[in-house]
């Protein structure tokens, strides 16, 4: 894993002068154009058309302590245990599951996303069939609150005007 990290440093500061890709995976099914290219027996193309995050290699310097870190064997041992994914993507991860990316997409639908993924996020799918259950007139529930980083406030309403809104601690609506 080590060598796979430093792999992508030497193959960015790689250049048609000075190709560096000695830590890259070798063979014709890598990841690197230029030891794909050898595997293939072909030439390899122009590092400019190829390498598509480009790094000086005067960065080299500033960028190594970043790469050290990261093929730390401390960190790495977090990754073996699976414990690398922080609250935040997770709750991206829901967002974006509720809401794509890739499709454009209206405000208030990106505000709906938001909302549900933070009850979701919060308290659980079980949450979610109450806060359904209860829109649909089946359970009486005044409100229901989410909180999102401390600062915005996600609250259901049940009633004939709003079933949702979002509102900041300073008591300004979202919509």
């Amino acid at each position: 894993m080590e060598t796979a990290i430093y792999a992508t440093l030497f193959h960015s500061i790689s250049t048609n002068q000075k190709p560096q890709h000695f830590k890259c995976l070798t063979g014709k099914d890598s990841w690197c154009f230029f030891q794909a290219a050898l595997g293939r027996g072909e030439v390899p193309g122009p590092h400019v058309k190829h390498v598509k995050t480009p790094l000086k290699e005067t960065h080299l310097d500033k960028s190594m302590p970043l790469y050290q870190r990261l093929a730390s064997n401390e960190l790495l041992q977090r990754c073996i245990r699976c414990v690398t994914q922080n609250a935040n993507e997770s709750l991206y991860s829901i967002i974006w599951g509720k809401c794509s990316k890739e499709t454009s997409a209206t405000l208030r639908r990106v505000t709906i996303a938001v909302c549900d993924a933070v009850c979701e996020f919060n308290f659980g799918t079980k949450n979610q069939y109450t806060i359904f259950k209860r829109k649909m007139g089946l359970l009486q529930i005044n409100s229901q609150k989410c909180w999102l980083f401390g600062e915005t406030t996600v609250e259901f309403i049940i009633g004939k005007e709003k079933d949702w809104r979002c509102t900041q601690s300073l008591g300004k609506k979202l919509r």
